[in-house]
């Protein structure tokens, strides 16, 4: 700091950025008058919390999640409370959490020049204090720069009320519960440089079709949006709307019922701009996915989809030549054969053992004797145990033969499995010893129980 006061400027604007609940100097950077009311109503935090730092660090944070807040004043509670009232006396814990939140949020909405702001609380309601948002001086000038937000919709109608001013939304996320807040819909309605909408509808919300028409009649939306990622549970939630955003680039839909009829509305719609697709556990009918793959298709340059129909599987590396990375193909000689002779372009690939004619090994050898570049992503996923065992001869000669082209070709190299698995420590140092040769890029194991 001594040496160079603008450097040290730069550095802690760039560390101190994003608010995690590792965020030390919080009760420092509050205000005198705040720092008395804490000290006047949860008198065990100890004076060395209220030293003035030699920075305003408030003043750096830009991201901010409310969840790292309940965590952060929590575990400060937890470190000096003498009662250990988090476990005996939740009725005083919660008096103490809402002094220090109150006081603590007073600061960032004066000081925070924050600008992606996550208000969708990961732990119970009742566990995070009700504030007036309005009520705090500055509030509405730091919310009013936000660009990215995150939120329930049935949050406090005061949060709704504050936020609603503020026009550069470029991102929004709106986790979707059984009520809908006074002002949410003339928050979404206000924005006019919408180009980022997630929305994750939960079992109990009825309203959707509130948002859905929101989105098709806004005289902007369907012209700005090119980022779109819905997930439903529970009831059919039509997405017809989406027939208007013709200049979407990035499409995901997620959903648990065993049927998708609702994309029978997209199958004849042409997207001239899309180039990431997503299908997450979703099930529609094989032929309106060929009609949609047959019409958007050629600019597709990302593709995530579990399919089991053969038909399906082999049209989709005709109608996608231009894919760079494809999840899932399932283990079989002739759909990778298919895959890789008409996606010249794959930089990454997915492959599911979902029968015994791959192992992993022998997936691993035929990739590299198919794979159209000198390098590529592989991820193997397995939900058996016995389709996954390694075994070292049969590694090794997959990994030495992509060795020994004339232009030696190199993976990084994922195993997902749906179960816990420890690889063996010869295979470890056999994966080791081709990571110092270069063959091996990156290696890593991962446990994924989602299928």
């Amino acid at each position: 700091m001594l040496v160079n006061r603008q450097w040290f400027e730069i550095g802690v604007k760039i560390f101190w950025s994003e608010f995690t609940y590792k965020f030390p100097p919080l009760l420092a950077c509050i205000p005198e008058e705040s720092k008395q009311i804490i000290r006047d109503n949860v008198t065990f935090i100890p004076e060395t919390e209220f030293v003035t730092p030699s920075y305003n660090y408030a003043s750096c944070i830009q991201v901010f999640n409310i969840n790292y807040l309940n965590e952060l004043i929590r575990r400060i509670i937890i470190r000096y409370d003498p009662e250990n009232t988090v476990n005996d006396d939740q009725e005083q814990f919660q008096t103490y959490k809402e002094v220090i939140y109150r006081e603590t949020l007073k600061l960032l909405m004066r000081n925070a020049p924050i600008r992606k702001l996550n208000f969708y609380t990961q732990i119970d309601e009742d566990d995070t204090p009700h504030v007036d948002f309005g009520s705090f001086p500055g509030a509405v000038n730091t919310l009013m720069n936000v660009t990215t937000l995150a939120c329930c919709t049935d949050q406090d109608p005061r949060f709704f009320q504050t936020i609603v001013s503020c026009k550069r939304l470029e991102a929004i996320t709106l986790y979707m519960q059984k009520e809908f807040s006074d002002g949410l819909m003339d928050t979404i309605n206000a924005q006019n440089n919408l180009k980022d909408i997630n929305i994750q509808r939960e079992e109990k919300s009825t309203n959707w079709p509130v948002i859905a028409d929101s989105m098709e009649n806004h005289p902007t939306h369907r012209n700005t949006i090119t980022i779109v990622n819905l997930s439903f549970k529970g009831y059919k939630s039509s997405i017809r709307f989406l027939r208007n955003f013709q200049n979407l680039t990035e499409l995901t839909l997620c959903t648990f019922h065993d049927y998708f009829d609702d994309f029978n509305e997209l199958q004849h719609v042409y997207f001239p701009h899309l180039r990431f697709l997503s299908l997450r556990f979703i099930i529609p009918k094989e032929e309106c996915l060929m009609k949609f793959f047959e019409i958007n298709g050629k600019n597709l340059e990302t593709l995530e989809i579990d399919s089991n129909n053969d038909e399906l599987d082999f049209a989709i590396p005709r109608f996608c030549p231009k894919l760079k990375v494809y999840g899932k193909v399932r283990n079989s000689r002739e759909l990778l054969e298919n895959t890789f002779d008409n996606c010249r372009n794959l930089e990454s690939i997915t492959v599911t053992c979902k029968n015994n004619q791959f192992n992993e090994s022998q997936i691993i050898k035929f990739v590299g004797r198919s794979m159209p570049k000198n390098h590529i992503k592989l991820t193997i996923c397995t939900k058996i145990p016995n389709q996954s065992e390694l075994l070292l001869g049969e590694l090794d000669n997959a990994l030495k033969s992509l060795h020994n082209y004339i232009s030696p070709k190199t993976i990084s190299l994922t195993l997902r499995r749906a179960y816990r698995v420890e690889i063996k420590p010869s295979i470890r140092d056999l994966i080791r010893r081709y990571e110092t040769n270069g063959i091996i890029k990156k290696f890593k194991t991962e446990e994924h129980y989602s299928w």
